[in-house]
């Protein structure tokens, strides 16, 4: 007789788990886009804040790097502090999202997910 829950016909049950059990190793290495991302984060704001040129640059590498900032100017008609805080946990959320992932086994798919939703 099978056991409600169990899988199996003679009886045993097989573990099922939405979260694969990842090796040591592995964990370990799913934490460097993470840790790539927070590395990152200060070159792309300085990248951002000199493009801008002291207000009279073109903002060019600010509107790739961090573009719903960029886009937040055309509502509000400046950077605003809330915006300006997405634009410095941008890339470590990213780098979060990308570790998730990489745990699961889905990098690829959500690397092509932010990379769409950056576009």
């Amino acid at each position: 007789m099978m056991r409600l829950g169990c899988l199996r016909k003679d009886g045993g049950c097989l573990k099922i788990s939405a979260w694969p059990k990842a090796s040591a190793d592995e964990s370990k290495r799913a934490w460097m886009p993470f840790v790539l991302s927070l590395v990152a984060t200060p070159f792309c704001l300085l990248l951002a804040t000199a493009s801008a040129g002291a207000g009279h640059g073109d903002y060019f590498w600010a509107k790739i790097v961090y573009p719903y900032t960029m886009l937040s100017t055309l509502v509000f008609g400046s950077i605003t502090i809330p915006f300006r805080l997405l634009a410095v946990v941008q890339l470590p959320l990213y780098g979060v999202l990308l570790s998730i992932a990489w745990l699961r086994n889905r990098l690829g798919l959500a690397a092509l997910v932010l990379l769409t939703v950056h576009a």
